[in-house]
């Protein structure tokens, strides 16, 4: 019995047929991904933009995960506020440093970490770090011997209205993890470098805010 063979002809369109579904299938899954982790965390990022726009503090809460951006937040302001505690030494101060430092760092996170807090200061168009710094200088000047904590006030704290961020204010793009990127934003378009890492990660059924880590 003659062997049966399909003309070059239909062999050629089925060998085309299914390297076009490969094509599909392969675009369709870039198109997944692109929309998961792109689309989808810029969407919830301009969400809370809008927030901070409207002060809609329940909308802002949805968005946000107060307690992991405090804990995100812990390591870098508890380096500013020991660098503020290091004029004077001696044992006795030290003992008070020790002391005063945690009360000073927990003092500056909740009042910075909290939503009224977050829309003034984007109303006033603040950076995160210049907030930071102050609030922790002043605590310091308050609970601490007198002269520690410095003077008040600092270069590049001024208040700039106005401030809208968009996609040029994104500096740097990474993953942590699965589930989770990080966000290099500046303040200014034209900086090169980032005021503060923002981290957006995939919670329950949507994409939050859950990290800020300033770049002092």
């Amino acid at each position: 019995m003659a062997e049966f063979r399909y003309p070059a002809a239909a062999v050629a369109t089925r060998t085309g047929e299914r390297l076009m579904k490969r094509v599909a299938a392969i675009l369709a899954l870039v198109l997944l991904v692109m929309g998961f982790y792109v689309a989808w965390p810029l969407h919830s990022a301009k969400t809370i933009r809008t927030a901070l726009e409207t002060q809609d503090k329940e909308l802002l809460v949805s968005k946000v995960d107060f307690d992991a951006v405090r804990d995100s937040m812990r390591p870098a302001v508890t380096g500013k506020v020991e660098e503020l505690m290091q004029s004077g030494g001696g044992t006795l101060l030290d003992q008070l440093k020790k002391q005063l430092a945690p009360r000073v760092v927990d003092a500056t996170l909740n009042g910075i970490v909290k939503p009224e807090s977050l829309i003034r200061m984007y109303a006033d168009g603040r950076r995160l770090r210049d907030s930071l710094r102050d609030l922790a200088a002043e605590t310091v000047r308050k609970e601490g011997p007198a002269g520690m904590g410095g003077s008040a006030g600092g270069a590049g704290n001024a208040v700039r209205k106005g401030v809208h961020y968009g996609i040029e204010n994104i500096k740097s793009f990474g993953f942590d993890g699965p589930l989770a990127i990080r966000l290099g934003v500046a303040r200014d378009k034209e900086s090169s470098d980032p005021d503060v890492t923002v981290v957006m990660s995939f919670r329950g059924s949507d994409w939050i805010l859950t990290g800020l880590e300033p770049h002092f």
